[in-house]
């Protein structure tokens, strides 16, 4: 079966995860479906000992051991507002900045694209198993209802999801 590679990030004020999938290619993802593919290479970097993103993820991709392969694309949930698929760290002192279309020139991936990390949070919420979460009243379900996610970060961040 032939597959794509993906990368997928969360890069938040003091640390980064990074990832990489194998994804099998055409592949659709429906609510409620766990994603598709496996995961080949994941590790933690602490920001602040890198002077900058484009470091972290040459770095990342070294250490994955990538013979000649380098992702098809790479999604990235950062902690505060995407603007024109960039983000600015303004709250920490390394001051650094994630740009999308900087990282497919860089690192030859055709597509980086930033979200906003609870908005990532908001469409995992579209994957959670039953086992996954706690039922906090006994209202009854309803599919058609909205959600939300809130929780504190280096702000307080909420995401709400609406049919």
């Amino acid at each position: 079966m032939a597959t794509d590679l993906i990368m997928s990030g969360d890069c938040g004020g003091t640390n980064t995860r990074l990832s990489l999938w194998n994804i099998p290619k055409d592949s659709k993802h429906t609510k409620g479906d766990i994603a598709p593919g496996s995961m080949l290479f994941s590790k933690k970097y602490l920001n602040e000992d890198y002077a900058s993103f484009a470091e972290v993820c040459h770095l990342f991709l070294n250490e994955a051991k990538l013979v000649d392969q380098i992702p098809e694309a790479c999604v990235l949930a950062c902690a505060g507002p995407i603007l024109k698929n960039t983000v600015d760290f303004t709250n920490v002192e390394f001051g650094w900045k994630i740009d999308g279309p900087g990282l497919e020139k860089e690192l030859g991936i055709k597509k980086v694209r930033l979200i906003n990390d609870f908005a990532a949070m908001g469409y995992g919420l579209l994957t959670l198993r039953p086992h996954e979460y706690i039922v906090l009243n006994d209202a009854p379900k309803d599919e058609t209802a909205p959600m939300a996610t809130i929780g504190a970060g280096t702000g307080l961040g909420e995401c709400f999801l609406t049919p």
